[in-house]
C-alpha cells in the first residue's frame, strides 16, 4: 500500500513528526509512505485545506496513492475538502476507536486528523495508536463482525450513490481551470496565457509561471493517460499554478521532486 501524507499550512510544523510516527507504524507492515508536504511552517509552497482535497483526489484517482493521511486544526476542513471530490471517502478520527470504526465500517481511503484541537501532551502517542488501529487489519470487515455483511452492502450502496452524485474528476479540473482563469484575468493577471496564448510571457510574473509549467510538463501528467481525455497537461498544470495566490506558484519544486517517480510509474508516457 502507498500512503500519501499531506499537511496544510496551519499544522505544517508538525509534518516531520507526523511522517515519522506514520512510518514507524506502517513500514513494518510493508507499506510505503510518501510525504507531499507542507514540509515545515516555512515551506514556500503553502497549501490550504481546500488544496489538500484537490491533491488527495488527484493522488487517489490516478492510482499514485492507495490511501491519504491528512488533517488540519480541527480535521473537519480537510475532511470536507477531500469528500468534495469523486473517488475519495475521507473520515475524521480524534482517537484510535474513531480510526478503527471508520476503517471497518466505512472502508474509506483517506483519513483527516485534528492536529490542533486537543493535540497536547501525549499527542504523538494518540497519533501512533490511531495509525495502528487504522491499518491493523483488512478494512471493510464491519464492526461488530457479525454485522459485516450488512455494513458491506450499505457501503456498496453508498458507492453507487456517490457515482451518481459526483462529476468525473477531469470535468471538475476543467471547470476549475476556467473559473480560476476568469478570476485572475479580471484582476489583470494573465495566468492562463499558457493555455490560451502560447506567446512570449509579458512580464516577470508570467515568466515564472511559464518556467513552472515547463518543469511540470516535462514530468508528464499526474493522471493516467486513460483519465486525461479532455484535459491537457497545460490545463492541469496551469490550474495548479493558480490555486495558491496571485503571486506564488502552487506546483512547487518540492511537489515535482516528490511526485516524479509516481508520475513515471503510473502513466503510459507523456500525454500531448
Amino acid at each position: 500500500m502507498r500512503i500519501a501524507l499531506i499537511n496544510e499550512n496551519s499544522q505544517a510544523a508538525k509534518n516531520e513528526m507526523i511522517c515519522s510516527v506514520l512510518k514507524k507504524v506502517v513500514e513494518p507492515m510493508g507499506y510505503e509512505v510518501r510525504n507531499y508536504g507542507m514540509y515545515s511552517a516555512e515551506d514556500e509552497c503553502r497549501t490550504t485545506y481546500v488544496q489538500v482535497g484537490i491533491l488527495a483526489a488527484v493522488l487517489l484517482n490516478s492510482g499514485a496513492a492507495d490511501y491519504v493521511i491528512t488533517g488540519c486544526g480541527s480535521g473537519a476542513g480537510a475532511m470536507l475538502a477531500c469528500n468534495s471530490f469523486p473517488g475519495v471517502i475521507c473520515g475524521l478520527a480524534e482517537d484510535p476507536l474513531d480510526a478503527y470504526a471508520f476503517a471497518q465500517i466505512n472502508d474509506g481511503n483517506a483519513l483527516s486528523i485534528p492536529y490542533g484541537k486537543g493535540f497536547g501532551w501525549g499527542g504523538e502517542l494518540n497519533l501512533q495508536y490511531i495509525f495502528e488501529k487504522l491499518f491493523c487489519e483488512e478494512s471493510g470487515q464491519g464492526y461488530p463482525k457479525e454485522r459485516g455483511p450488512f455494513m458491506q452492502k450499505n457501503k456498496r450502496i453508498l458507492d453507487e450513490v456517490r457515482k451518481a452524485a459526483y462529476r468525473p474528476l477531469t470535468d471538475i479540473l476543467k471547470v476549475m481551470v476556467e473559473a480560476e482563469s476568469e478570476r485572475h484575468n479580471a484582476s489583470g493577471v494573465r495566468t492562463n496565457f499558457i493555455v490560451d496564448d502560447p506567446a512570449e510571457p509579458a512580464n516577470a510574473f508570467e515568466e515564472e509561471r511559464y518556467a513552472d509549467y515547463e518543469r511540470a510538463s516535462q514530468q508528464v501528467s499526474v493522471l493516467e493517460q486513460g483519465q486525461m481525455d479532455g484535459v491537457t497537461i497545460a490545463e492541469f498544470t496551469t490550474l495548479y499554478n493558480m490555486l495558491v495566490s496571485d503571486d506564488q506558484s502552487y506546483l512547487s519544486e518540492n511537489f515535482i521532486e516528490e511526485f516524479q517517480p509516481i508520475w513515471e510509474a503510473n502513466t503510459y508516457g507523456p500525454t500531448e
